[in-house]
């Protein structure tokens, strides 16, 4: 899985910031110098995410806050039909340009630039994460031992997204378990834990959802 490939990298290198950057994805614009000095010129910050764009040049939303469970349910089963509903613009902050830098809850592992002290002293990634979900995991970790995360425009990668998964059937289900993971693991505590039947079964649910609009898509496309 990703976590442990990951972790084995970090293990080799002995550097205090380590950049993780997906095999579908390149520097654009920016240097490492400056996204690094960055970092050096906030002792409080973990996690520096740069601007990510899609492969076509449009902004990918990057940059996220934490939902609430109302913000989540609403965005699992209606940003994948309708992206302009409140509940997912809230959670990606939709009115903000990305251009601009700002502290924010989490940042797209596409690439990340992480502060090894930090990073080891959370644990690093959580290896039962698979695949998807390892950042957010990981990111709220380090919120909770006082970290901060930035996402700053010092850097600019172009990110092509699914190019060793693509958008299956099998991709959406391994997703809602990540996130069925995470739940379970950050945000199911005391009367909470009542619901993670409700839980898995709502997030099967939307992965059949995706699933049947992907074919629908294919079809028409």
């Amino acid at each position: 899985g990703l976590s442990a490939a990951w972790n084995q990298g970090a293990a080799d290198t002995d550097s205090p910031w380590i950049l993780f950057l997906n095999p579908d994805a390149e520097i654009w614009a920016g240097t490492l110098n400056g996204f690094v000095k960055a970092g050096e010129e906030r002792p409080d910050v973990a996690v520096l995410g740069p601007v990510v764009r899609n492969a076509d040049g449009t902004m990918y939303e990057s940059g996220r806050v934490f939902p609430s469970i109302r913000q989540a349910v609403g965005h699992a089963f209606l940003g994948p039909f309708r992206p302009s509903n409140p509940f997912t613009r809230a959670y990606r902050q939709a009115g903000w340009d990305r251009l601009s830098e700002r502290e924010v809850d989490w940042v797209s592992g596409s690439c990340m630039l992480v502060r090894r002290s930090a990073f080891e002293d959370v644990g690093r990634f959580d290896e039962r994460f698979w695949l998807y979900a390892e950042e957010l995991d990981l990111t709220t970790r380090l919120r909770e031992a006082g970290w901060k995360v930035l996402y700053t425009p010092e850097l600019e990668i172009v990110h092509e997204g699914a190019v060793s998964t693509g958008r299956s059937r099998r991709t959406h289900v391994m997703h809602s378990a990540s996130i069925y993971r995470y739940y379970r693991k950050h945000r199911a505590a005391g009367w909470r834990r009542a619901t993670l039947p409700l839980a898995w079964l709502a997030l099967r649910a939307r992965a059949e959802l995706v699933s049947a609009r992907d074919r629908v898509r294919s079809r028409t496309s």
